[in-house]
């Protein structure tokens, strides 16, 4: 991109032609804004793990690039077609997953949990699904707590989404539902787990069938797979360690889906943000339900909505989530109604992706009124 002062501005080539499946089939007109890559490149350089980083605005890649490298070992640097572990700002999959079974008639956002899961009734008829996509289900949480962690491994070294159920089924107090935003992992594994029994699908298969490939995903999977988890175009994901760097992407907890079990690509990620403005994975006026903030049982409103945080800069009104998991963090932002989205996949955590997304964001400031 060529510099300007004020406003940028994009080349006549790219205000032409540039939408996103075009570039893909020529890499090399990838449009990068060098104000973004002097962000990028003063925090990454090109012998440490890093990131990919896009930014799309009504319709159109206005910077794609990628940082650092992806394996540190084989020397291969990251691309933008990497596939990284989105972590936390995966749950939007996972809540995108539930309002397509409701619009199917396969449930209700108010329907009590125990309705679906028999075990999970004895945490009440009040505790319903849409609390906890709310996060104000109640219920404790084996992230946060030893000892519903290590009841879960003692179950199961490697556990899966129906040992969580069976867990639950015996373990754990839960706070009255719907009085107290709590962030609940745990609460979105049972949300993972839910999309599975409804629809009689792995939460990958169903997200593959629905929203990967009508969306035009073809990198983005769900749940630790061997063969994808092989592939070349995978980041590793690590931990700075005084000087150096130590690869951290495994853990026992990696066979749970729900609450962030999604990796994907900021290419990938392009399509997804586009099927958003349309109809095509889910109606309007349903995904609106995502984006609206919670209200307590008191009253006051909580800025989430369904797996996005809502939020407030410069008088602009934008969605939100990070991620972190292992060695990887993310971050997206989106600003519907002015058709601005970033998404950054990092695969090092030393480095906030939430602060680029803020800085990036100001550098459109003036572009987006």
């Amino acid at each position: 991109m060529t510099k300007h002062r004020g406003v940028p501005r994009l080349s006549a080539l790219v205000l032409a032609c540039l939408s996103f499946p075009a570039i893909a089939q020529a890499q090399q007109t990838y449009p990068r804004d060098a104000r973004v890559d002097r962000l990028m490149n003063a925090a990454i350089d090109s012998s440490s793990p890093g990131a990919a980083v896009i930014v799309i605005h009504h319709g159109l890649v206005v910077h794609a690039a990628a940082y650092g490298l992806a394996d540190i070992e084989a020397r291969r640097p990251n691309r933008v077609e990497s596939m990284f572990h989105m972590a936390s700002t995966g749950k939007q999959f996972t809540a995108l997953s539930v309002l397509m079974l409701s619009e199917q008639g396969k449930v209700s956002l108010d329907d009590p949990i125990g309705k679906h899961f028999p075990g999970l009734a004895r945490f009440g008829s009040k505790l319903t699904v849409r609390q906890m996509l709310h996060h104000t289900s109640g219920i404790p949480d084996y992230y946060d707590d030893s000892t519903g962690y290590r009841k879960l491994l003692a179950m199961n070294p490697e556990p899966t989404n129906s040992d969580i159920v069976h867990l639950y089924a015996d373990w754990g107090t839960a706070r009255p539902a719907g009085v107290k935003f709590v962030y609940s992992n745990a609460g979105f594994d049972l949300l993972g787990s839910l999309v599975e029994k409804l629809s009689g699908q792995s939460l990958d298969a169903f997200l593959q069938e629905h929203v990967f490939g009508p969306a035009g995903m073809p990198s983005s999977f769900s749940l630790w797979n061997p063969v994808r988890f092989a592939d070349t175009m995978r980041s590793r994901g690590y931990d700075r360690k005084g000087s150096g760097w130590v690869v951290d992407d495994v853990d026992p907890l990696d066979h749970l889906v729900g609450s962030g079990s999604v990796y994907s690509s900021v290419v990938d990620l392009f399509h997804y943000d586009q099927a958003l403005y349309s109809n095509q994975l889910v109606r309007q006026s349903t995904l609106a339900q995502a984006f609206e903030p919670i209200r307590l049982a008191n009253g006051q409103l909580e800025p989430y909505g369904f797996g996005w945080r809502l939020d407030e800069r410069s008088g602009i009104h934008y969605l939100h989530h990070g991620g972190a998991w292992e060695g990887y963090l993310s971050h997206i932002l989106r600003i519907p109604d002015r058709q601005f989205s970033i998404f950054i996949l990092q695969n090092r955590t030393d480095l906030d992706p939430g602060k680029f997304a803020l800085a990036i964001f100001d550098l459109y400031r003036a572009s987006l009124d």
